[in-house]
């Protein structure tokens, strides 16, 4: 199995919109911008965990309204990096859809437990992915789908249909069926 750094490399959608070499250009969650508010959620293992809402309130019932979510570590000092962050928007029914995702090389986190810490956190009770899917991005989704701990993932349509979700030997049909270019995957936490 490929490591996450390994991925990312070979993420071209994904490295167009994130530094290729680390998170050390992305601004701190305490620094300046125009943002709604940046929200200190508390420790998230060995990192603090962050969220950011942007200020635009001009967003059509279309599109999705700008959120982030980020690792770092020691939130007092802004020269800390991100370790991790989810780039995404939230929809009308209010899910997390997930852009992008990129990690640091030094974190210790893996997305597929991010993504389950976003959802403890209570913000969003889904997280949605894109219809578009890298090798990273769907290895992450091919994970979550296997951790029967406590997270249930789902497919759906492009009218938000569920549909029939391919696991085990017959994952990669989730990307060659009939609904392969408009599909997205959801996680929530179990009832």
């Amino acid at each position: 199995m490929k490591s996450f750094k390994q991925f990312i490399a070979e993420m071209p959608e994904l490295n167009a919109n994130i530094d290729k070499s680390t998170l050390d250009d992305h601004p701190h969650p305490k620094s300046g911008g125009p943002y709604a508010h940046d929200e200190y959620h508390g420790p998230a293992g060995e990192y603090d965990f962050y969220s950011r809402r942007y200020a635009s309130d001009e967003v059509s019932p279309q599109e999705t309204k700008p959120h982030t979510y980020m690792l770092t570590h020691d939130h007092d000092d802004e020269d800390t990096p991100t370790h991790m962050i989810a780039r995404g928007g939230t929809t009308r029914k209010g899910h997390f859809r997930i852009n992008s995702v990129a990690k640091h090389p030094d974190c210790s986190y893996g997305a597929d437990h991010f993504y389950k810490t976003i959802l403890h956190h209570g913000e969003h009770n889904t997280i949605e992915s894109d219809s578009q899917h890298s090798v990273g991005g769907a290895s992450i989704w091919h994970r979550l789908v296997h951790d029967h701990s406590d997270v249930e993932v789902t497919r759906h349509d492009k009218d938000g249909k569920k549909i029939k979700l391919h696991t085990g030997d017959d994952w990669d049909k989730n990307f060659e069926d009939e609904h392969a270019l408009d599909s997205r995957f959801r996680v929530k936490l179990k009832d």
